[in-house]
Parts: structure tokens; sequence; C-alpha cells
């Protein structure tokens, strides 16, 4: 199963999952089913989570304000978007 029909489960079973403040939670629980055979407690793994969200917010924030420090992909994202959008028939600047 792919991780949007996992998650679109999870919370069509689970509206307290809906939540924000049960985000971390949630995302442990859609991880834990993904890898079965895991020993990982789900409250370690829900605190993993929520501290590889934080890495993630201050990976992207360090990159977009330090330009110097971005890898040679990101030039080719503004081309990858450009030629999708091109493809699916919007305009492109």
């Amino acid at each position: 199963m792919k991780v949007n029909e996992l998650m679109f489960s999870f919370l069509t079973e689970h509206k307290e999952a809906r939540e924000r403040k049960n985000k971390n939670r949630c995302i442990a629980y859609v991880v834990s089913r993904m890898h079965p055979s895991s020993d990982i407690k789900i409250e370690l793994l829900e605190d993993m989570v929520g501290e590889i969200l934080t890495m993630d917010r201050a990976w992207r924030k360090t990159l977009e304000d330090n330009l110097n420090l971005r890898g040679t992909d990101y030039k080719e994202k503004e081309r990858l978007e450009k030629k999708v959008q091109k493809d699916l028939g919007y305009p492109v600047n």
C-alpha cells in the first residue's frame, strides 16, 4: 500500500488523528504500519517524527537563507516545474 493510501485509511478510521496536535502520532502509526517488523515503540517513533519534521524545517530555512549552501539540483527544480506546467497545458513565463 502506498503512503497516501495508508494515510487516507488511517485518517478515515481514526478521527482523532485529524487533529494537528496528533499529527506526529498519526505519522508514527502510518510508519509503523509500513514497517511492521520494526521493534521501535510507537512513543519513541512519535518523538522521532517530531524531531525529523523540526530538522526538515531547519534544513529548508537554512538553505533558503543561505543560497550558497544549496546543491546543484536546485536549479533543476525550476526547469522541471516549467516543463511539467507546459506538459499540463499551463502558461509558462
